[in-house]
């Protein structure tokens, strides 16, 4: 399905309006990942508070007003609006789609933050020489003659990555919790 018929599909499927074809390429689409199951559902549930909203008795609104102004007789005119003549599942797409792209431009905003910059430091032990580092996390490192050693400057949360070339004991500091 591409992603105009993802929507429109949808909003008959759950407008109960589709075909059995129809019906078994929306469940597909459901299944076929984690993103498409949230998405179905995130919709689903605005769908059924869009529905309990609209779900109101014109009938008994009516004879409600009748009774409270003593207005009888008096017949709706056949001018509709616009929207009005738009199909329901249409409505409901056109919602669909607005939701999902200003969720969208919402998270692709807000939550796409870049990441900083690491700052690689690099510690070279001439041949003939030994060398003792104390890194950022407390850990220490004896480095042989010859070797190479590259480390970031402060260590992630719950990641000590370096590179090591060449020779060289570790004393790894415990993690601090």
């Amino acid at each position: 399905m591409n992603e105009l018929n993802n929507w429109e599909l949808i909003a008959k499927y759950l407008s109960n309006e589709c075909n059995a074809n129809e019906k078994i390429e929306v469940e597909n689409w459901i299944a076929k990942n984690e993103e498409n199951r949230k998405s179905f559902e995130l919709l689903k549930d605005v769908w059924q508070k869009e529905q309990e909203e609209k779900e109101i008795d014109l009938e008994k609104l009516w004879n409600k007003v009748e009774l409270e102004t003593g207005i009888k007789n008096i017949e709706p005119t056949e001018e509709k609006l616009f929207f009005s003549q738009v199909p329901n599942f249409m409505k409901y797409a056109a919602a669909i789609v607005i939701i999902i792209s200003s969720a969208y431009l919402v998270t692709s905003n807000f939550f796409t933050e870049e990441a900083p910059q690491i700052q690689l430091i690099t510690h070279t032990v001439p041949n003939g020489e030994k060398s003792e580092l104390l890194l950022s996390d407390g850990s220490k490192i004896f480095l042989d003659s010859g070797s190479e050693l590259v480390y970031p400057e402060s260590f992630e949360k719950d990641r000590r990555e370096l590179q090591l070339s060449g020779e060289a004991y570790f004393d790894v500091a415990k993690n601090k919790k």
